[in-house]
């Protein structure tokens, strides 16, 4: 290499390792988790999310001291502004059921802002909404809230629909609506004072009584195919030919993971052998019911009550089609209500007689109230069975019409009762609850200012509300009383599925199992945890596990298609002289504790 080419070499060499350094990035700093969140909410407040901002800012306010107040107020105030504008769109739009939702949550953030309004005139615009759609049971409903909200009522609207409560058989809405024109001055029509002072008999209330039949085709077993089909009980609800059962029932028509054939008929107690078409308009898995259309004029409609009236001792009966015998009429008493047999709310236990095939059918009193629908009993103890409380039924109606799968709202946090209050025994990551920092441990004092003392009260007030709506929630935490503003998500079916793709085995093990563990190690063997705490009632207590026991677990797994939990460990249980033993736990992924 000549002279010359080594000079330029030598004088090139300092460009190219500049070329291939890293410069030191310029410009301002990333901003801070807090600027990120402030960022997010301002986002959230153009792209039409106020509420989800409003949640944003009530945390920073009781988490970040070093965000300026000035600025939280301003961003709030601006949320605000913007939810006002949303709700006269809604108004101006003749979607009651979003300005209803809006206002809720107004009223709580900023009252003056939807001064002119209020919740009776929002649920009488609403009942007209429905009319106009022809949904003439959530319009009656809608409009018995309006006469509750004491919101006056022109004349002409009490008479029509006093009209469309004698077209649908709604003797109690009918009676309220003769107690209105009572207060007006009105004359009430004989005709309604003939319906409301009438009580059907049970042969005129099995002609509104079907059985649902469910042709899954031919399921082959041992080589041998039979027929595959489920019987269930239905009922009308309108003169529409709309009728009310079990989700368990018809799930074959709506599951997604169901690949198999089926087809969706009932049956009339008056024509047992004719089969009528009939398809589902709307379900809810959580509560177990779904609304059905058919192409019939029913012979009897059965009336939703407006709140529940149920006692222990009360008379109740029962019809269905036990089996296929359609028009079986079953009789006794409540036996207890309150049992926490679903996932949320409480169910009603009764001793009427039922069988496979009453699934789906009315549970009513001596005077023919609609009192709840009859879901599910236990097989190796006669007499043990429960119904659905018929005022869960008429909150889903608006929601079933819609058509679909209902949803719920919920905050996303699990809850155990205690003497101290509603304690968090679990928080699912990336839930409402999670983003407002509730930990476990915290005890929930109150919800929009209602103290609850129970899970399933504190489920109904939020069940009450719609996802997306704003709810202020008040805690304690080691003693320390806290507040904050929190926007309801959409409740997933299985919480404790959802949580196990979220969250790690050990998080979980409190609300499956109930028992808070700390790790302590890992090997190739497994995973080492000390229990820190046990749970009253729980599995783990059942089990002799106390806190301060040894464990390693060897074995997890969530079943997805069964819907349980599995966790296989080996324990030194002080209870047992610290003997070490090999256990197996297995919890239902379906819970009943969670808000």
């Amino acid at each position: 290499m000549s002279a010359a080419k080594r000079l330029a070499l030598i004088l090139l060499l300092p460009i190219a390792l500049l070329s291939c350094a890293t410069l030191p990035e310029t410009g301002a700093p990333p901003p801070s988790w807090a600027q990120s969140e402030l960022q997010a909410a301002g986002r959230l407040i153009e792209s039409n999310d106020p509420f989800q901002a409003v949640e944003i800012l009530s945390t920073l306010r009781r988490t970040e001291s070093s965000v300026s107040p000035v600025e939280l107020d301003s961003l709030t105030h601006r949320a605000s502004v913007k939810a006002t504008d949303l709700f006269t769109q809604a108004i101006a739009g003749g979607d009651y059921r979003r300005a209803t939702t809006l206002y809720r949550s107004l009223r709580l953030l900023e009252p003056g802002s939807v001064s002119g309004w209020s919740g009776g005139q929002l649920s009488l615009s609403l009942s007209e909404e429905y009319r106009a759609k022809g949904l003439p049971v959530p319009a009656l409903h809608a409009f018995a809230q309006a006469l509750h909200a004491a919101v006056t009522v022109p004349a002409n609207l009490l008479k029509a629909y006093g009209e469309i409560a004698v077209a649908q058989g709604d003797r109690g809405i009918l009676a309220e609506i003769a107690a209105a024109m009572v207060k007006a001055n009105m004359p009430v029509p004989a005709s309604y004072l003939s319906l409301i002072h009438h009580d059907p008999t049970p042969a005129e209330m099995s002609r509104g009584v079907v059985t649902v039949w469910v042709n899954r085709g031919i399921v082959a077993h041992d080589g041998v195919g039979r027929p595959d089909a489920v019987i269930g009980s239905g009922f009308f609800i309108d003169t529409d030919g709309h009728l009310i059962t079990n989700y368990h029932v018809i799930q074959s028509e709506v599951n997604p993971l169901d690949k198999g054939y089926s087809r969706l008929y009932v049956r009339l107690a008056s024509d047992p052998n004719t089969r009528i078409p009939a398809r589902v308009v709307g379900f809810d898995r959580a509560f177990d019911i779904a609304l059905l259309k058919t192409e019939v004029t029913p012979g009897y409609i059965f009336s939703l009550p407006q709140s529940e009236h149920l006692q222990p001792g009360m008379h109740v009966y029962a019809i269905g089609s036990p089996g296929g015998l359609s028009n079986t009429l079953t009789a006794g008493i409540v036996s207890a209500t309150g049992r926490r047999f679903l996932q949320m709310g409480s169910v009603v236990q009764f001793d009427a007689a039922v069988n496979p095939g009453n699934s789906g059918g009315p549970l009513f009193n001596e005077k023919g109230d609609l009192l709840g629908v009859v879901f599910a009993g236990i097989e190796q103890f006669k007499g043990v069975n429960f119904a659905i409380p018929a005022h869960w039924v008429t909150a889903l109606l608006p929601a079933l019409y819609r058509g679909g799968e209902v949803t719920h709202p919920w905050l996303g946090a699990a809850l155990q009762e205690t003497p101290a209050g509603l304690e968090v025994l679990y928080v699912v990551p990336e839930s409402p609850a999670d983003r407002a920092d509730l930990r476990v441990g915290d005890i929930i004092t109150a919800l929009d200012g209602t103290v609850y003392r129970r899970i399933a009260d504190i489920q109904e007030g939020i069940l009450a509300l719609h996802p997306g709506s704003l709810v202020r929630l008040a805690w304690t935490r080691a003693g320390t009383a806290m507040s904050g503003f929190l926007c309801l998500g959409t409740r997933p079916y299985l919480p404790l599925e959802t949580a196990a793709d979220r969250d790690i085995p050990e998080h979980l093990f409190g609300p499956l199992f109930g028992m808070e563990v700390q790790s302590i190690g890992s090997s190739l063997a497994g995973a080492s945890y000390q229990v820190t705490k046990v749970y009253p009632g729980s599995p783990a207590e059942e089990a002799d596990i106390s806190a301060g026991d040894p464990l390693k677990v060897y074995g997890w797994a969530v079943d997805k298609k069964d819907g349980a939990a599995l966790l296989q460990f080996s324990i030194s249980r002080r209870k047992q002289g610290f003997l070490e033993s090999t256990m197996q736990l297995v919890a239902p992924l379906e819970s009943n504790n969670f808000i």
